[in-house]
C-alpha cells in the first residue's frame, strides 16, 4: 500500500508575514518535517502543495505540487486543498499522511507509530490529539467579565472523577483513500502526542513557543531533526 506525505505551504498568511519561511538554527522548519517525514520511512513520496517559488531551490527530498490560486486565500480550508490534490494528483496513493510547516516537534517515531496504529484501524481518518490539562466539565465562558459555567456545579466533581479529555492539536492527520468519497469527519480515531508537542503558530508569541518546545524536544528526543 503506498502512502503519500502531503504538506501545504502557501505564500501569504494573513496574521504572520511568510510564516511558513519561518528557521529554527538557521534552517527552515519546513525541511525539518521532510527531514522527519523521511527519517521515519513511511512516504513513498512526500508532496508540498505551495504557491510560494522561494522553497523551490531550498528543500530538499519532496516533490512540489502547484497550489491553485483559489486554493491559496484565506476563504478555502486545507480540506479542500487537500481533496483537490488527492482528485488531481494522488489518487494512486491508498493513505495520506498530511503534516504542517511548523509540525518540527512531531519525531519520525512518532510518524511512524501512527500510520502502523491507522493501519490497523477501521477508522477511515486519524488526528493527532493531546490530552487536556485540565477537565472540560471546569471550562467557562466570558461575557462581560463575568465567568459563565459551560457545566453548572461540575466544579464540586473531583477531577479523578471525570474522564480524560483530548483536542485536536492540529499537527499532523491520516487519510485512507476511501475518507475523500465520503468526508466523514466523525469517521476518525486519534493518537495520542504530548501537550507540546503541538503548537498551533497563528499569532507572534506562538513563534516563540515553537521555538521553546522545539528545543525543549530536540535534546531529549534523539532522531528529531
Amino acid at each position: 500500500m503506498k502512502v503519500a506525505a502531503f504538506v501545504p505551504a502557501r505564500k501569504n498568511s494573513k496574521r504572520i508575514k511568510h510564516k511558513n519561511r519561518l528557521k529554527i538554527n538557521n534552517q527552515l522548519c519546513l525541511q525539518k518535517v521532510v527531514n522527519n517525514i523521511q527519517r521515519s520511512q513511511v512516504a513513498d513520496t512526500i508532496f508540498i502543495s505551495t504557491d510560494d517559488e522561494y522553497f523551490f531551490n531550498k528543500i530538499n527530498g519532496a516533490k512540489f505540487l502547484e497550489r491553485g490560486s483559489n486554493f491559496s486565500d484565506d476563504f478555502s480550508t486545507v480540506i479542500d486543498l487537500l481533496s483537490w490534490h488527492q482528485r488531481e494528483h494522488l489518487m494512486e496513493y491508498d493513505f495520506i499522511l498530511h503534516l504542517y510547516p511548523h509540525s518540527i516537534c512531531i519525531d519520525p517515531d512518532t510518524i511512524h507509530n501512527a500510520i502502523n496504529q491507522f493501519k490497523k484501524s477501521q477508522s477511515l481518518r486519524m488526528i493527532s490529539v493531546a490530552k487536556l490539562p485540565s477537565p472540560i466539565e471546569w471550562t467557562f465562558k466570558l461575557h462581560d467579565n463575568i465567568l459563565i459555567s459551560n457545566h453548572p456545579g461540575a466544579e464540586l466533581i473531583r477531577s479523578q472523577d471525570l474522564e480524560d479529555n483530548y483536542y485536536n492539536t492540529g499537527q499532523f492527520y491520516i487519510y485512507k483513500k476511501e475518507w475523500f468519497s465520503s468526508k466523514d469527519l466523525e469517521n476518525k480515531t486519534g493518537y495520542i502526542i504530548d501537550r507540546f508537542q503541538g503548537v498551533d503558530v497563528d499569532e507572534e508569541p506562538d513563534i516563540d513557543l515553537l521555538k521553546q518546545c522545539y528545543d525543549y524536544y530536540s535534546k531529549r528526543i534523539k532522531d528529531l531533526c
